[in-house]
Protein backbone atom coordinates (compact mmCIF):
# COMPACT_ATOMS: atom_id res chain seq x y z
CA UNK A 1 0.00 0.00 0.00
CA UNK A 2 1.37 3.31 -0.77
CA UNK A 3 2.71 5.82 2.17
CA UNK A 4 0.10 8.36 1.15
CA UNK A 5 -3.11 8.11 -0.30
CA UNK A 6 -4.97 10.99 -1.64
CA UNK A 7 -8.81 10.89 -1.56
CA UNK A 8 -11.27 11.69 -4.41
CA UNK A 9 -14.82 11.67 -4.24
CA UNK A 10 -16.80 9.53 -6.90
CA UNK A 11 -19.09 11.78 -9.32
CA UNK A 12 -22.52 9.88 -9.25
CA UNK A 13 -24.74 9.34 -11.49
CA UNK A 14 -27.63 11.37 -12.84
CA UNK A 15 -30.97 9.73 -11.40
CA UNK A 16 -32.54 9.65 -15.23
CA UNK A 17 -29.25 7.64 -16.13
CA UNK A 18 -29.54 4.95 -13.44
CA UNK A 19 -33.33 4.77 -14.12
CA UNK A 20 -32.20 3.73 -17.37
CA UNK A 21 -29.70 1.13 -16.08
CA UNK A 22 -32.49 -0.50 -14.32
CA UNK A 23 -33.80 -0.94 -17.30
CA UNK A 24 -31.19 -2.41 -19.18
CA UNK A 25 -30.93 -4.83 -16.34
CA UNK A 26 -34.80 -6.03 -17.04
CA UNK A 27 -33.52 -6.32 -20.85
CA UNK A 28 -30.14 -8.39 -19.59
CA UNK A 29 -32.22 -10.46 -17.72
CA UNK A 30 -34.35 -11.42 -20.52
CA UNK A 31 -31.40 -11.71 -23.27
CA UNK A 32 -29.63 -14.23 -20.78
CA UNK A 33 -33.12 -16.25 -20.43
CA UNK A 34 -33.22 -16.39 -24.37
CA UNK A 35 -29.55 -17.68 -24.47
CA UNK A 36 -29.73 -20.18 -21.76
CA UNK A 37 -32.82 -21.50 -23.64
CA UNK A 38 -30.98 -22.20 -26.08
CA UNK A 39 -27.78 -23.55 -24.84
CA UNK A 40 -27.84 -27.14 -25.39
CA UNK A 41 -24.98 -30.07 -26.19
CA UNK A 42 -23.91 -29.41 -29.56
CA UNK A 43 -24.38 -25.54 -29.94
CA UNK A 44 -21.99 -23.13 -30.73
CA UNK A 45 -20.99 -20.36 -29.49
CA UNK A 46 -21.91 -18.14 -32.52
CA UNK A 47 -25.42 -19.48 -32.22
CA UNK A 48 -25.51 -18.40 -28.75
CA UNK A 49 -24.49 -14.81 -29.81
CA UNK A 50 -26.78 -14.88 -32.67
CA UNK A 51 -29.53 -15.30 -30.18
CA UNK A 52 -28.36 -12.46 -28.08
CA UNK A 53 -28.29 -10.22 -31.09
CA UNK A 54 -31.84 -10.84 -32.23
CA UNK A 55 -32.73 -10.65 -28.70
CA UNK A 56 -31.25 -7.15 -28.23
CA UNK A 57 -32.76 -6.14 -32.19
CA UNK A 58 -36.09 -6.73 -30.67
CA UNK A 59 -35.60 -4.61 -27.50
CA UNK A 60 -34.55 -1.70 -29.90
CA UNK A 61 -30.94 -1.87 -27.38
CA UNK A 62 -27.79 -2.39 -28.44
CA UNK A 63 -25.02 -4.65 -27.49
CA UNK A 64 -21.65 -2.67 -27.12
CA UNK A 65 -19.14 -4.88 -26.67
CA UNK A 66 -18.64 -4.23 -30.43
CA UNK A 67 -20.53 -0.72 -31.03
CA UNK A 68 -18.44 0.85 -27.86
CA UNK A 69 -15.54 -0.67 -26.95
CA UNK A 70 -14.19 -2.63 -30.46
CA UNK A 71 -14.59 -6.26 -29.26
CA UNK A 72 -14.86 -8.53 -31.71
CA UNK A 73 -18.46 -9.37 -31.18
CA UNK A 74 -21.50 -8.10 -28.91
CA UNK A 75 -21.11 -11.05 -26.52
CA UNK A 76 -18.10 -13.25 -24.90
CA UNK A 77 -18.66 -16.37 -23.91
CA UNK A 78 -15.79 -18.29 -22.60
CA UNK A 79 -15.35 -22.06 -22.31
CA UNK A 80 -14.20 -23.90 -19.61
CA UNK A 81 -10.29 -22.49 -19.25
CA UNK A 82 -10.85 -19.74 -20.77
CA UNK A 83 -11.88 -16.95 -18.55
CA UNK A 84 -12.97 -13.75 -20.34
CA UNK A 85 -13.29 -12.02 -23.61
CA UNK A 86 -14.25 -15.42 -25.33
CA UNK A 87 -14.79 -14.68 -28.97
CA UNK A 88 -18.21 -16.10 -30.50
CA UNK A 89 -17.35 -19.12 -32.96
CA UNK A 90 -18.92 -21.25 -35.20
CA UNK A 91 -16.72 -23.98 -34.67
CA UNK A 92 -16.53 -23.74 -31.17
CA UNK A 93 -19.04 -26.38 -29.89
CA UNK A 94 -20.53 -26.66 -25.91
CA UNK A 95 -20.69 -29.97 -24.51
CA UNK A 96 -22.85 -31.16 -21.68
CA UNK A 97 -20.47 -30.58 -18.32
CA UNK A 98 -18.62 -27.03 -19.70
CA UNK A 99 -18.41 -24.25 -17.76
CA UNK A 100 -19.79 -21.53 -19.85
CA UNK A 101 -18.67 -17.74 -19.27
CA UNK A 102 -21.08 -15.23 -20.78
CA UNK A 103 -20.73 -11.52 -20.38
CA UNK A 104 -23.23 -9.55 -22.26
CA UNK A 105 -22.64 -5.30 -22.37
CA UNK A 106 -25.83 -3.43 -23.29
CA UNK A 107 -26.66 0.35 -24.00
CA UNK A 108 -29.64 2.79 -25.07
CA UNK A 109 -28.70 5.22 -27.60
CA UNK A 110 -25.77 6.26 -25.46
CA UNK A 111 -27.83 7.30 -22.37
CA UNK A 112 -27.09 4.59 -19.97
CA UNK A 113 -24.81 1.08 -19.88
CA UNK A 114 -25.20 -1.88 -18.37
CA UNK A 115 -23.28 -5.22 -18.15
CA UNK A 116 -23.21 -8.78 -16.34
CA UNK A 117 -21.17 -11.48 -16.37
CA UNK A 118 -22.41 -14.83 -15.27
CA UNK A 119 -21.50 -18.50 -14.98
CA UNK A 120 -23.33 -21.94 -16.20
CA UNK A 121 -22.56 -25.71 -16.37
CA UNK A 122 -24.36 -26.95 -19.00
CA UNK A 123 -26.06 -30.45 -17.26
CA UNK A 124 -25.37 -31.34 -13.99
CA UNK A 125 -22.06 -29.86 -12.01
CA UNK A 126 -18.75 -31.65 -10.64
CA UNK A 127 -18.47 -31.36 -7.20
CA UNK A 128 -15.10 -29.67 -7.71
CA UNK A 129 -17.73 -26.52 -10.25
CA UNK A 130 -20.11 -26.29 -7.37
CA UNK A 131 -17.75 -25.37 -5.26
CA UNK A 132 -16.00 -23.37 -7.43
CA UNK A 133 -18.84 -21.49 -8.42
CA UNK A 134 -20.28 -20.80 -4.94
CA UNK A 135 -17.18 -19.61 -3.38
CA UNK A 136 -16.30 -17.07 -6.18
CA UNK A 137 -19.96 -16.00 -5.47
CA UNK A 138 -19.40 -15.86 -2.46
CA UNK A 139 -16.67 -13.12 -3.22
CA UNK A 140 -19.21 -11.16 -5.31
CA UNK A 141 -21.57 -10.81 -2.86
CA UNK A 142 -18.83 -9.47 0.21
CA UNK A 143 -17.68 -6.78 -2.01
CA UNK A 144 -21.25 -5.87 -3.24
CA UNK A 145 -22.25 -5.56 0.51
CA UNK A 146 -19.32 -2.91 1.22
CA UNK A 147 -20.87 -0.65 -1.62
CA UNK A 148 -21.96 1.87 0.36
CA UNK A 149 -21.93 5.70 1.05
CA UNK A 150 -18.24 6.60 2.40
CA UNK A 151 -16.49 3.31 1.96
CA UNK A 152 -13.66 3.61 -0.57
CA UNK A 153 -12.73 1.50 -3.72
CA UNK A 154 -9.92 0.00 -1.50
CA UNK A 155 -12.64 -1.59 0.81
CA UNK A 156 -14.14 -3.32 -2.08
CA UNK A 157 -10.44 -4.70 -3.04
CA UNK A 158 -10.22 -5.70 0.04
CA UNK A 159 -13.43 -7.89 0.71
CA UNK A 160 -12.73 -9.30 -2.45
CA UNK A 161 -9.34 -10.34 -0.91
CA UNK A 162 -10.47 -11.30 2.58
CA UNK A 163 -13.05 -13.39 1.21
CA UNK A 164 -11.17 -15.38 -1.81
CA UNK A 165 -8.48 -16.22 1.08
CA UNK A 166 -11.20 -17.21 3.85
CA UNK A 167 -12.83 -19.85 0.99
CA UNK A 168 -9.51 -20.85 0.02
CA UNK A 169 -9.70 -19.92 -4.02
CA UNK A 170 -7.63 -16.99 -6.47
CA UNK A 171 -9.22 -14.49 -8.04
CA UNK A 172 -8.03 -12.55 -11.09
CA UNK A 173 -6.56 -9.45 -10.47
CA UNK A 174 -7.41 -8.05 -14.22
CA UNK A 175 -11.28 -7.86 -14.29
CA UNK A 176 -12.36 -6.42 -10.54
CA UNK A 177 -14.88 -3.80 -11.78
CA UNK A 178 -15.27 -0.08 -12.40
CA UNK A 179 -18.00 2.41 -12.20
CA UNK A 180 -20.80 2.33 -14.48
CA UNK A 181 -23.33 5.23 -15.91
CA UNK A 182 -23.08 7.39 -19.15
CA UNK A 183 -19.97 4.87 -20.77
CA UNK A 184 -19.87 1.12 -20.35
CA UNK A 185 -17.00 1.53 -18.17
CA UNK A 186 -16.03 5.02 -16.25
CA UNK A 187 -13.13 5.64 -13.72
CA UNK A 188 -11.92 4.63 -11.09
CA UNK A 189 -11.78 0.79 -12.13
CA UNK A 190 -11.39 -1.46 -9.02
CA UNK A 191 -7.99 -1.71 -7.86
CA UNK A 192 -5.73 -1.19 -5.07
CA UNK A 193 -3.60 2.23 -5.04
CA UNK A 194 -0.69 1.73 -6.18
CA UNK A 195 3.12 3.62 -5.56
CA UNK A 196 3.98 5.75 -3.22
CA UNK A 197 1.42 8.35 -3.53
CA UNK A 198 -1.55 6.64 -4.17
CA UNK A 199 -5.49 7.53 -5.19
CA UNK A 200 -8.31 6.10 -3.70
CA UNK A 201 -12.01 6.88 -4.31
CA UNK A 202 -14.70 7.59 -1.94
CA UNK A 203 -18.08 5.96 -2.93
CA UNK A 204 -20.92 8.27 -2.84
CA UNK A 205 -25.05 7.37 -2.87
CA UNK A 206 -26.27 7.47 -6.64
CA UNK A 207 -22.98 5.80 -8.12
CA UNK A 208 -23.46 2.81 -9.67
CA UNK A 209 -20.49 -0.13 -9.36
CA UNK A 210 -20.17 -2.99 -11.82
CA UNK A 211 -18.64 -5.11 -9.47
CA UNK A 212 -16.57 -8.39 -10.67
CA UNK A 213 -14.92 -11.71 -9.88
CA UNK A 214 -13.09 -14.72 -11.64
CA UNK A 215 -12.31 -17.25 -9.71
CA UNK A 216 -10.29 -20.37 -9.62
CA UNK A 217 -9.41 -23.36 -7.39
CA UNK A 218 -5.75 -22.77 -7.68
CA UNK A 219 -3.15 -19.34 -8.42
CA UNK A 220 -4.00 -18.66 -12.16
CA UNK A 221 -1.41 -18.54 -15.12
CA UNK A 222 -3.64 -16.11 -16.85
CA UNK A 223 -2.92 -15.78 -20.39
CA UNK A 224 -3.94 -13.63 -23.87
CA UNK A 225 -4.48 -15.48 -27.15
CA UNK A 226 -3.53 -14.44 -30.20
CA UNK A 227 -6.54 -12.15 -31.02
CA UNK A 228 -5.25 -10.46 -27.83
CA UNK A 229 -8.58 -10.29 -26.56
CA UNK A 230 -9.13 -13.63 -25.11
CA UNK A 231 -8.16 -14.61 -21.46
CA UNK A 232 -6.93 -18.26 -20.82
CA UNK A 233 -5.62 -19.96 -17.93
CA UNK A 234 -2.08 -21.93 -19.56
CA UNK A 235 -2.67 -25.07 -17.34
CA UNK A 236 -6.62 -25.54 -18.18
CA UNK A 237 -8.00 -24.46 -15.00
CA UNK A 238 -11.22 -23.81 -15.34
CA UNK A 239 -13.02 -20.74 -13.87
CA UNK A 240 -15.65 -19.24 -12.62
CA UNK A 241 -17.10 -15.57 -13.43
CA UNK A 242 -19.48 -13.24 -12.11
CA UNK A 243 -20.34 -9.50 -11.69
CA UNK A 244 -23.48 -7.40 -10.85
CA UNK A 245 -24.08 -3.84 -11.46
CA UNK A 246 -25.12 -2.54 -7.58
CA UNK A 247 -26.25 1.04 -6.40
CA UNK A 248 -24.41 2.95 -3.90
CA UNK A 249 -27.60 4.11 -1.88
CA UNK A 250 -28.02 5.91 1.58
CA UNK A 251 -30.53 2.97 2.49
CA UNK A 252 -27.99 0.21 1.27
CA UNK A 253 -26.65 -1.53 -1.58
CA UNK A 254 -28.94 -2.03 -4.17
CA UNK A 255 -28.20 -5.01 -6.53
CA UNK A 256 -29.44 -3.81 -9.94
CA UNK A 257 -28.72 -7.14 -12.46
CA UNK A 258 -30.75 -10.47 -11.68
CA UNK A 259 -29.23 -13.51 -9.82
CA UNK A 260 -29.33 -15.46 -13.01
CA UNK A 261 -28.55 -20.02 -12.98
CA UNK A 262 -25.31 -21.36 -13.05
CA UNK A 263 -26.68 -24.86 -14.57
CA UNK A 264 -29.47 -25.63 -16.89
Amino acid sequence: MPFFIKELQIQPNKPDVNENIYHLANHLKEIYSNMLNGLTDGVSTRELSDIAHATARSMGISLTFKEVQGFPDGVSISVNHESANGVPDKSKIIKTGDMVKVAIGVGNAGQAFCVQNSTVVLGKPTLLDSLLIAKTKKCLQQAIAVCLPGNRVSDIVQALDETAKQETIFISKLFCGHMIGTKPILAPAIIKPKMFFGKDYILQAGCMVSVSVIGYSQKPNECFRQNRWTVYEKNGLRSAAFSHVVMVDEGGVKTVTAELPVCV
